[in-house]
């Protein structure tokens, strides 16, 4: 049975005994898990206690044992300075106090990450309890946690495999830091696209795997959905047009001037009969024919026009049309402030996307004639 360990900083006895006790009661009533508890008092044993011993989450105080009764210098905030900081540290922070008005500055827009919660002491024990659950079951901390499953991998590869030929990296006589970094994550995706015995061998993707949001390549990427003049489009040239080449003049110089924009049309039945776009080839527009043309994009076999676009946080569920493209000035997507950059399709996923907006363009029907010898 999976064990996840978890790590309370608290002096108060009775909070101590509320926790422990709730979580005595989730490891009766549960048999998926096992949760531990460890407790320490002070700030100095906090520290020690996440230098020794790999944990899952925390459980923090801001005013600890030998602190200022006001508040002053709470020292639950040198715990919370040391977690940040380390490069080693990777788990779950509930600040769990009645003086949460001591929490440093410094870390108030960490709370914006749903990894780190605050709540105040009075809160209902099994609520966050229960909360924490909920986090730990996405399996967060087993993956990128200080002994998670992605240091795991990376050992993998590099003890199988650039150990193997680290000698032709040695001759290079550079520093290869990024080249490095990219041989890595390509070994990593190919152990990641393995079937896992331990889930179910069907390698189904998750909708927030579809794209990278916010976007990262700078200034503009094969695969961006932008929003111009409130209509959403994609990206579809070629990175090797839209990669910037140098600079002149102060501006970007890149192979092409103009970018291939494909549309976007939200899935929904209303805005394809606002835009006189047909979904049935017998011509019916009710709501049966309509649930046919919706669930056809998103399978496995879409019509040859389209493509799909999963929901995700800003991107509606979409499909991208392939009869409605427009070209825009590359300096116009660069400079117009109206233009904004919402994410940009993932690496695996914007590959299909060209190959099926290549082959719609590149269809090509067979002459009628009369064939008979």
């Amino acid at each position: 049975m999976p064990v996840v360990n978890v790590l309370m900083i608290e002096d108060s006895k009775d909070q101590q005994t509320l926790y422990k006790d709730a979580l005595d009661d989730y490891n009766l009533e549960n048999n998926d898990k096992t949760i531990n508890l460890d407790i320490v008092e002070s700030s100095d044993e906090a520290i020690t206690k996440l230098n020794e011993k790999s944990y899952d989450a925390v459980l923090l105080d801001l005013l600890l044992k030998g602190d200022a009764g006001d508040g002053h210098n709470a020292s639950g905030n040198l715990v919370l300075s040391h977690i940040i900081n380390s490069g080693r540290i990777r788990l779950v922070v509930y600040v769990v106090s009645s003086t949460l008005h001591a929490l440093s500055n410094d870390f108030e827009d960490l709370f914006e990450n749903p990894l780190m919660r605050k709540f105040n002491r009075d809160e209902d024990t099994c609520l966050v309890i229960n909360d924490l659950v909920q986090v730990l079951n996405t399996g967060v901390t087993k993956i990128l946690g200080g002994e998670g499953k992605l240091d795991r991998l990376i050992n993998d590869v590099f003890f199988g495999h650039l150990s193997k030929g680290f000698d032709l990296w040695v001759k290079k006589n550079r520093d290869c830091e990024r080249e490095l970094l990219r041989y890595v994550t390509l070994h990593l995706s190919e152990y990641l696209d393995q079937e896992d015995a331990n889930h179910d061998s069907t390698m189904n993707y998750f909708n927030p795997e579809f794209y990278i949001l916010p976007p990262i390549k700078n200034p503009i990427a094969t695969g961006d959905i932008i929003s111009v003049n409130d209509k959403r489009y994609v990206v579809l040239s070629p990175s090797c047009d839209i990669t910037p080449r140098g600079e002149k003049d102060g501006r970007l110089i890149f192979n092409v001037d103009v970018v291939v924009l494909v549309e976007i049309i939200p899935l929904k039945k209303e805005v394809f009969e606002d835009l006189g776009i047909s979904y049935s080839t017998s011509g019916k527009t009710n709501a049966k024919a309509w649930r046919g043309f919706a669930s056809v994009q998103r399978g496995t076999s879409p019509k040859q026009r389209y493509h799909y676009l999963p929901q995700y946080l800003d991107v509606d569920e979409a499909v991208i049309d392939f009869k409605r493209i427009i070209n825009l000035s590359i300096n116009d997507i660069l400079d117009n402030e109206k233009i904004k950059r919402i994410a940009t399709i993932s690496s695996p996923f914007v590959r299909d996307v060209q190959s099926r907006f290549s082959a719609y363009f590149g269809r090509q029907g067979q002459p009628s004639g009369e064939w008979s010898v």
